[in-house]
């Protein structure tokens, strides 16, 4: 599905860091399929900026 890769970074932690750098860097659309589930609602904010 579309949020496969995704899905993939979110659970699994090395490639966390790597997924937030490329979403940071293109937004939403660095991923296929757009936005993961969520991101609209969030206000444009960073993965960190949840921390």
């Amino acid at each position: 599905m579309t949020r496969s890769l995704w899905d993939h970074a979110v659970h699994h932690g090395n490639d966390l860091d790597e997924a937030r750098a490329r979403f940071n860097e293109n937004g939403p659309f660095a991923f296929p399929g757009g936005a993961p589930p969520g991101w609209a609602t969030a206000g444009r904010r960073s993965p960190r900026a949840e921390k």
